[in-house]
């Protein structure tokens, strides 16, 4: 019995062969089954971007909430390899195990939380922008590693979406940088009211401190000016993940050139985020049996994966998670099927060049 062809060429070919040899049913068979096969493959490409996309949005929505995501994150980038060498069946049964791995991520509300550190910030507004000041000191005796910042703003209140990257913090090491900021909206807040910080001589400095596992957070308003501030509210503006008690203070006053703090304690986010994390998806089958005239190949072993089942042409469907919605018929806009070598035959509607035709016409005939 003849293996089974493992691609569209291959079954092409075959059918190329067939034809040659004069064996037309055959080839007719073999290019069938090969436009069977790019139909099927089609099909498996569009369900396989729609897990993809389903599966991406959760782990970055766990992300967001401060679970460590890192392996889902892998196996994402396996099963796309895969899925970009058309190898669909391996992409499939990778990508099954993102569900598993998101159940095992570590919950990591704010990355710094089990480290000594303090980041302190400094915030005035001149000329129409605010000059956001940050400093992140390391006063342990272990390295912090390499360390982005981004300001603690809120999405769509200042034009510059900015961060820094500060390099390795090293033990008993410091870094530093100014963030040039340009509001958008009248009403804009960086943990005071606008009408606040925009007075002259007013500068607004806070303080997030960790250490390893207990955080705090402290606002400190200083009026430079001679004039009395009165009923200031502060609202912490601190990391995702992370939640304030009380979650706002009040100052009744800041006297003539003189400064006054608001202490906060910080704790990792309640288990509203983790509650709010979808549900187990229901499983659908999205492999189709596969054509009877030529049997599936057989399945090899994965080496990356360290091996996997083999697969035969009697095997049942294969199952996978994703969420249960109406599958998109329309032709994928990103989906570019490869261009076979062989084109001697015309698969639509399988119709064999002429001198072929008469000849089966004249077998027809003659058995009649």
């Amino acid at each position: 019995m003849n293996e089974a062809p493992d691609n569209v060429q291959e079954m092409l070919h075959r059918a190329e062969i067939a034809l040659i040899q004069g064996n037309f049913i055959r080839a007719m068979g073999l290019s069938r089954t090969a436009g069977s096969m790019m139909d099927r493959t089609q099909e498996l490409h569009r369900k396989f971007v729609k897990t993809l996309k389903q599966f991406a949005e959760r782990v970055k929505y766990m992300e967001d909430w401060g679970y460590d995501v890192a392996e889902a994150q892998e196996i994402l980038r396996r099963a796309r390899d895969r899925a970009t060498r058309s190898d669909y069946d391996s992409a499939i049964t990778t990508i099954s195990r993102v569900e598993d791995a998101l159940k095992r991520a570590t919950y990591l509300p704010f990355p710094l939380l089990n480290k000594v550190i303090d980041i302190h910030t400094s915030m005035t507004f001149k000329d129409g922008k605010i000059n956001y000041f940050v400093r992140v000191e390391n006063p342990s005796d272990e390295p912090l590693g390499e360390l982005i910042i981004r300001p603690f703003i809120k999405d769509g209140d200042f034009k510059e979406n900015v961060e820094k990257n500060f390099g390795n913090v090293g033990a008993r090491w410091w870094a530093e940088w100014t963030f040039l900021l340009t509001p958008v909206k009248k009403d804009w807040n960086l943990g005071v009211g606008r009408e606040v910080l925009m007075e002259e001589g007013v500068i607004m400095k806070t303080r997030l401190s960790s250490r390893k596992g207990t955080a705090s957070y402290s606002i400190t308003i200083e009026n430079n000016s001679d004039q009395i501030m009165r009923d200031v509210v502060l609202v912490p503006m601190i990391p995702q993940g992370l939640e304030a008690e009380p979650p706002e203070g009040l100052l009744d006053h800041v006297p003539p050139y003189g400064q006054r703090s608001c202490e906060f304690s910080l704790k990792p986010t309640g288990l509203a985020g983790k509650d709010a994390v979808p549900k187990k998806i229901e499983k659908v089958i999205v492999l189709e049996e596969p054509p009877e005239e030529v049997s599936p190949p057989d399945g090899t072993k994965n080496q990356e994966d360290g091996g996997g089942d083999q697969r035969g042409g009697d095997e049942e469907e294969l199952e996978w998670n994703v969420e249960e919605r109406s599958v998109d018929r329309s032709a994928p806009t990103d989906f570019t099927p490869v261009e076979e070598e062989y084109d001697l035959v015309d698969r639509s509607p399988f119709k064999f060049p002429s001198e072929v035709e008469e000849e089966l016409s004249r077998r027809k005939r003659a058995k009649g």
